[in-house]
């Protein structure tokens, strides 16, 4: 999780911000097999390795719906492909008490979570996991990336 200091000061610098997140966001739609044996790019441009979770010994994945109506737009088609790859799948619906559902993942809790939300949702939840021992990692569905692509990438006039 980034600290809440160095979000601020790349909310002040949008050049900064906007280097990080293109190096962090794959593009297109990637299968297992396009990873399986080369590098994908980076919307920068950058060559990245991508292990699929199986090859790191991971076999559990959380998935934290942020409302009613994520859990119900995307519940089953979250399911089946976690049974598709194999992977044991824990839901957890947020029912507007984000930072509280952050607080309360315990030791049990994967440490790979999908968040299933938009931007300010996730934030909010993030706040949630500052205090716990254990790291996790947060993989963004939903509307974050379509949020992010309206404010980083350049204006078109029409």
């Amino acid at each position: 999780m980034c600290p809440p200091k160095t979000m601020e000061e790349l909310g002040k610098d949008p050049a900064q911000l906007k280097a990080v997140l293109t190096s962090h966001v794959l593009h297109g739609k990637l299968m297992s097999a396009d990873i399986k044996n080369s590098p994908v790019k980076t919307v920068d441009g950058a060559s990245v390795a991508v292990k699929t979770l199986s090859v790191m010994g991971i076999h559990e994945i959380g998935a934290v719906y942020a409302s009613p109506r994520n859990y119900v737009s995307y519940r089953l088609e979250t399911k089946r492909i976690a049974t598709q790859l194999g992977l044991k799948l824990q839901a957890f619906q947020a029912n507007g008490e984000l930072r509280s559902l952050g607080q309360k993942l315990g030791a049990s809790t994967p440490a790979v979570l999908l968040f299933v939300g938009g931007t300010p949702e996730l934030a909010e939840f993030t706040q949630g996991l500052e205090k716990q021992a254990r790291q996790r990692y947060i993989v963004a569905l939903a509307d974050v990336c379509r949020r992010w692509r309206r404010w980083a990438l350049p204006a078109t006039r029409q």
